[in-house]
């Protein structure tokens, strides 16, 4: 990420900071009691999540020498999924929902702290951690039959492995169908609906009868977004976003600049949150500044024009729409398909040049520094 992006993204979580104070419903401030088995005298970090690579710290505790703790303060958190993490910001896999219900308790254990999580008065949370211990349940039970079909003997029947796994993914997907509707509404739900890969039906055969694979990756992409929900905010504070736009953009998207321009305005013509859609604006454009893939710059020209030049998206600084003027100045004559600038050059004899005068199929220009060894 270039330091005009990060720069713009600071600046972006500062505006949002003063905006988020007020987001929560609660007027008592927060209070979250904790108490981890097996931590002592030691400090943790509570955190939400911006986008799926930056943490913005909220409050620090120490922990006692008995493992209890409690994240407290005046003002309400924003909402959205929070990390519990040391000072070193690594993610120990201890997340926390914050909504409307801020002042709540958990205890844990550092042997297994999803499986030994309980929660007191956060519906939220015991819906999350519910749900997660259930599919682990699930998880360890198909390990028992796997671990039982390969101490069988090399000639053993299968068969028996095979139907327990496969009643055992009947009752993981009536189950995760059952959970998902009676708890529909819970940002719970939401975030488990948001990662949920799309269920593909049987494709269609191909001409050489197999299964056509551009069908099934066509109902994938136009199914990919069906279980997030755009309208809500709290999104932006879940790694769910990013991760879902860097697959979209950079797998599920021809790397040319028409097809990513398009998917581009799709995506920010989807979000209905304000947040949302500008952190995919700036996501984006970030992306194709300095891209990866040669000739997609033009993403960062079209996204400079239509969304940060007209404001759409908010920026205070002239500054640094000043440099983004400047920066599209020099890419936008230099866009695979234009014809090359005019310039004055000239050959080794020092005889004029003119490019366009070159009668060529193709002409290859080598630009370089001639101190370079």
């Amino acid at each position: 990420m270039t330091s005009l992006f990060k720069l713009i993204l600071v600046l972006t979580l500062c505006a949002n900071a003063i905006a988020q104070t007020n987001s929560g419903s609660s007027t008592n401030g927060f209070k979250v009691e904790g108490y981890i088995q097996g931590m002592h005298d030691s400090t943790l970090v509570l955190a939400h999540w911006y986008g799926a690579t930056s943490f913005i710290p909220k409050d620090t505790v120490r922990v006692n020498a008995q493992g209890y703790f409690s994240f407290e303060g005046d003002k309400p958190l924003p909402q959205g999924l929070y990390l519990v993490v040391p000072p070193s910001k690594r993610d120990i896999g201890l997340h926390l929902i914050i909504t409307e219900q801020q002042r709540f308790s958990f205890k844990t254990d550092t042997a297994n702290l999803i499986k030994n999580m309980k929660v007191s008065q956060s519906k939220e949370n015991e819906l999350f951690y519910a749900y997660q211990q259930q599919l682990g349940q699930f998880n360890e039970e198909a390990k028992t039959i796997s671990l039982k079909n390969k101490a069988a003997s090399p000639s053993a029947d299968n068969t028996t492995a095979k139907v327990g796994l496969a009643q055992l993914t009947k009752r993981a997907e009536a189950y995760q169908a059952q959970f998902m509707k009676e708890h529909k509404g819970s940002f719970a739900v939401e975030l488990f609906q948001a990662t949920a890969e799309p269920t593909l039906p049987t494709a269609p055969k191909a001409a050489n009868g197999r299964p056509d694979s551009n069908w099934v990756f066509n109902y994938y992409k136009a199914h990919y977004w069906d279980g997030y929900n755009w309208h809500d905010e709290r999104m932006i504070r879940t790694p769910v976003l990013q991760t879902k736009l860097n697959r979209y953009i950079h797998e599920l998207t021809v790397q040319n600049v028409d097809s990513l321009v398009k998917e581009a305005d799709w995506l920010v013509g989807r979000a209905k949150a304000s947040e949302v859609k500008s952190y995919i604006i700036w996501y984006i454009t970030s992306q194709y500044e300095r891209p990866k893939v040669v000739g997609t710059d033009g993403v960062f020209i079209h996204m400079a024009e239509k969304y940060w030049l007209t404001g759409v998206y908010p920026v205070s600084d002239p500054a640094t729409l000043k440099t983004m003027r400047e920066r599209v100045a020099i890419l936008k004559p230099l866009q695979v398909g234009k014809a090359f600038p005019f310039f004055k050059a000239s050959d080794t004899l020092q005889h004029p040049i003119s490019l366009q005068n070159l009668k060529a199929d193709y002409t290859v220009i080598f630009f370089y520094a001639p101190h370079c060894g």
